[in-house]
């Protein structure tokens, strides 16, 4: 830029002269503000630093370039360069026919956006053209910018996605996804709602929940607690559907908080319908009741008819046996002996029937108690093994006997330990075939309790079979069933009485090959020497 030139001003332009004397002569001489002035620095020039500055910034700026009503390109920056590349070799025309007047129809600015193929996948760009007019408001050229979206377009795709996964999951559950803000007020529900309570999800938006729970019914505590707030699950509330029928809910949900302040905004979950549950629940229960008073009357009425049931079999049994030793003179037909013998037998067995079921009964009454003391043990498995001999005899099975030696005493009741030797005997002899052997012992356990253990090398039950043989009156077969009597009550009855001491029955059996039954008691029974 020149400089324009500076008219000086008066007595400035040249060195102003001073008269002087001099030897009564009058001379000039420069004044000491006259003296020459070294040269000033050139006045900086702007324009060309400007236009420096602002071509760097284009140049560093987003695509961008300056076309004139005919579609020319006026200007373009370098980043506008490396984008026409792309553009060329993807066949498409940044620049297109009639940009201008359809810029100058939408008032001066257009928007658009642009996806150009290249290299294999799709770039992106959000291309703003403006009209640049002149003091007159006369269109002189178009500016326009182009700004790469690729990574906005891909944020947006996955929010896209992200949103399309949640609204498919939300139709398809069968819970109703919610959302309340920090007041209740419902921001969101899903589709579901329709199906439940009979509203579109629109009709809800800005509803309070507590205005739409029935008058008796409370908002879970998580929901309603002034502070802090933490997960919940399961809790209730009764909500009314649009036709003002009560509907059941379990919510769960997490309160919702602001990453920025930390702020809570409300709270997300979910809401499961459980009305029809819960009638069910309720009908179990009351099935449940009334199976267990059931069978508590037939305990009850068996364990009361005990007596009634013992009195004529007692008779049956002594008269029987009167006749059948003819205390009172000779029977004179030899067959009305044998038949009086016969029925002695069938009513011993009956009545041994009749007292396991009976136990069974009282046992599951609460009825049966124990009758405690000090016993040797020793002394019940040989008294177990003399009532069962004679059986054993006839089976053909022998008995045998593995007594560890200085047993300690126990604190039982002797009756029914002993009934529970008698029945594991009974069945193990039951079931070993002629030639085989059964065997008693009892030692002391590892863990200071103590045990009988009946051993057999009969047929066996199957890992299967054995829930079956210690339930109650369970047969694990009908064949077996048909070819040994019984009522399926040694076992479980075995346990039970095991149990009424604080101890249990381990059954350990392989078919074919044999049947060990331990009958374990507690610490707290053995008695110390």
């Amino acid at each position: 830029m020149a400089r324009a030139a500076r008219t000086p001003p008066p007595g400035r332009g040249r060195q102003a002269e001073k008269a002087v004397s001099v030897g009564g002569k009058r001379e000039k001489r420069p004044r000491s503000a006259d003296k020459p002035k070294p040269e000033t620095a050139a006045a900086f020039d702007l324009e060309p630093l400007i236009a420096q500055v602002q071509g760097a910034l284009l140049d560093t700026a987003d695509p961008l370039y300056v076309v004139d009503p005919k579609g020319r390109v006026l200007y373009g920056n370098a980043a506008y360069q490396k984008v026409r590349e792309v553009f060329s070799q993807a066949q498409a025309d940044p620049v297109l026919p009639g940009l201008f007047e359809a810029t100058e129809k939408l008032g001066g600015l257009l928007e658009r956006e642009i996806a150009v193929e290249f290299e294999g996948r799709t770039r992106f760009f959000a291309a703003t053209h403006k009209l640049l007019r002149d003091v007159a408001g006369n269109s002189q050229a178009l500016l326009c910018v182009f700004t790469p979206i690729d990574e906005a377009k891909r944020t947006q795709a996955a929010l896209a996605l992200s949103d399309e996964r949640f609204s498919d999951i939300a139709r398809l559950v069968s819970d109703l996804v919610w959302e309340v803000d920090r007041n209740l007020a419902i921001t969101y529900i899903s589709p579901r709602v329709m199906d439940v309570l009979g509203y579109h999800p629109r009709e809800l938006l800005g509803v309070s929940l507590s205005d739409l729970k029935a008058p008796d019914s409370d908002l879970p505590p998580a929901l309603g607690a002034p502070g802090p707030h933490a997960p919940f699950d399961n809790g209730k509330i009764e909500l009314l559907d649009k036709a003002g029928a009560t509907v059941i809910f379990r919510l769960s949900g997490l309160p919702v908080y602001s990453r920025d302040s930390g702020e809570l905004l409300g709270f997300r979950g979910t809401a499961q319908d459980v009305t029809s549950l819960l009638a069910h629940e309720a009908a179990l229960f009351e099935a449940v009741d009334a199976a267990e008073a059931a069978n508590r009357a037939k305990s009850e009425f068996l364990a009361n008819m005990s007596h009634e049931l013992r009195t004529p079999l007692n008779a049956i049994i002594g008269f029987s046996d009167v006749i059948n030793e003819e205390h009172f003179g000779t029977i004179g037909n030899p067959r009305y002996k044998s038949y009086v013998g016969d029925i002695l037998v069938s009513a011993r067995h009956l009545l041994t029937l009749i007292n396991d079921i009976l136990d069974v009964a009282k046992i599951e009454a609460g009825k049966l108690k124990l009758e405690e003391a000090a016993i040797e043990p020793a002394e019940l498995c040989h008294q177990a093994l003399r009532l069962v001999k004679d059986r054993a005899a006839r089976a053909g099975v022998a008995l045998a006997c593995d007594l560890a030696g200085d047993l300690p005493r126990l604190r039982i009741d002797p009756r029914k330990v002993t009934q529970i030797l008698l029945n594991l005997l009974s069945n193990a002899i039951k079931f070993t075939p002629r030639g085989g052997r059964v065997e008693l012992a009892a030692a002391r356990r590892a863990d200071g309790g103590f045990g009988f253990r009946v051993r057999d090398n009969g047929i066996g039950i199957a890992p299967e079979d054995q829930p079956t043989a210690l339930a109650p009156f369970g047969q694990v077969d009908s064949q077996l069933s048909r070819r040994f009597d019984g009522t399926g009550l040694g076992l479980p009855l075995s346990r039970a009485l095991a149990n009424l001491h604080g101890g249990d029955l381990e059954l350990e059996s392989t078919h074919g090959q044999g049947t060990t039954v331990t009958i374990t008691l507690p610490k707290k029974r053995v008695l110390k020497d």
